[in-house]
């Protein structure tokens, strides 16, 4: 929970929304509000950990879909896919499972951030995983990445790193990841 103890900020947000409301929508009798993103959105395989955890997210989400959609274009398989060993079906504690394996614990101020830490991480002891599934061997990108040799799979691993990030603020921008050797070298350059 967060603590508030000036309310007049809530009281212009509140003021703002009945003088001009925002923009939003009903679909299938839930409305959505454009400036309330809190609910999953993206395709399960590629579904950021800000999303799962619910901690805000924004644009950047987007940049952890590209990520893992170039993954399966050069793989021809998903980076993640969440299927939880026990009962064959998507969980989210399974997928986070599979970026822990991957990417290391994440970090305790991005998990504090979240409405579902308790559902996946200790309150008594920060960032230890409580979550009901089995742990999961370390991978790396370099042992899971088959396709490229060389100076490829370098530069295909270091934009993986760029883009794959727990947190939003250490994700890389679709402005910057632009002027990636990468992207460039293979001739997606558009800057």
């Amino acid at each position: 929970m967060f603590e508030c103890n000036d309310k007049s900020a809530l009281m212009r947000f509140e003021q703002a929304e009945l003088d001009d409301p925002s923009p939003r929508k009903e679909v299938n009798g839930r409305v959505i509000h454009i400036t309330r993103m809190d609910s999953y959105a993206q395709p399960r395989q590629y579904r950021a950990p800000e999303v799962i955890l619910k901690v805000p997210w924004g644009p950047k989400i987007d940049i952890w879909n590209v990520g893992c959609l170039i993954w399966d274009m050069f793989e021809g398989r998903n980076l993640f896919d969440g299927i939880d060993r026990k009962d064959g079906v998507y969980r989210g504690r399974a997928h986070l499972a599979e970026m822990i394996t991957l990417l290391g614990p994440p970090p305790a101020g991005f998990i504090n951030r979240g409405n579902h830490e308790n559902k996946f991480f200790s309150e008594s002891v920060k960032g230890q995983w409580i979550a009901d599934t089995e742990p999961l061997p370390p991978k790396t990108l370099e042992y899971l990445e088959t396709s490229l040799e060389g100076a490829d799979k370098q530069l295909l691993l270091q934009l993986m790193r760029k883009m794959l990030q727990w947190a939003l603020e250490d994700r890389k921008t679709a402005k910057e990841l632009a002027k990636d050797p990468w992207i460039i070298k293979h001739g997606l350059d558009c800057v």
